[in-house]
């Protein structure tokens, strides 16, 4: 499951409402699980709540206006972090152009933005065809981080379960499924887990031969 870490300011709550809409079939695949501060439950700490889904967070959605630039909380707190964990690689932003602002001089001024082009959402005539381009870049992303961690699993049965052999049948899992989509590759990463636990260290060693 890829954590979605929604980053914005309540001024533009109507549009990060209508993304989440468009990501709706990333979330009926489970591929993906998406936060915003709206989910945080009476009594809870704020700010807390906040830092530990940011700091959970696989990809961080920036909402980007002038408001999002002139919020101290959004700008100075959550950004920040953000881009700390995207320069150290164990998040990554993408800045969503909503309105138009002053944003390329911005830390994340460097970092492709969607729309395309870093068109602002709200300059587009249709706007759920400004949303729907924002929701391909990021199943992009998505898809990219499934098939990594199906790559780190690999290695993870190379060196814990079956040895050499299975690094290349799972290369060969990673190199096929991966062709048909990650929806493909998401299913087999089951399946071979699956039978990670269904079996004895000496007997997944034992599996398959060559005979």
């Amino acid at each position: 499951m890829v954590n979605i870490f929604f980053s914005y300011s309540h001024k533009d709550e109507v549009v990060r409402n209508e993304l989440e809409a468009h990501l709706a079939s990333l979330r009926h695949q489970g591929l993906i699980e998406s936060w915003h501060d709206r989910r945080i439950t009476a009594g809870d700490e704020v700010d807390n709540a906040i830092f530990e889904k940011l700091e959970s967070a696989n990809i961080i959605l920036l909402l980007v206006s002038s408001d999002f630039i002139n919020s101290s909380y959004c700008y100075s707190k959550e950004m920040e972090r953000a881009m700390e964990r995207h320069r150290a690689g164990t998040a990554r932003v993408i800045p969503i152009i909503v309105r138009h602002c002053d944003w390329m001089r911005t830390p994340f001024g460097k970092l492709l933005a969607a729309p395309r082009d870093g068109k602002p959402i709200l300059s587009w005539p249709d706007r759920d065809e400004a949303l729907a381009d924002v929701a391909r870049q990021i199943r992009e992303a998505v898809e990219e981080k499934w098939l990594h961690s199906f790559g780190q699993f690999s290695e993870i049965f190379k060196w814990n379960v079956w040895g050499d052999y299975a690094a290349d049948l799972i290369a060969g899992s990673v190199a096929k499924y991966a062709s048909s989509g990650v929806r493909s590759a998401k299913l087999e990463w089951g399946r071979l887990r699956l039978y990670n636990s269904k079996y004895s260290p000496m007997e997944r060693r034992a599996w398959p031969t060559d005979s």
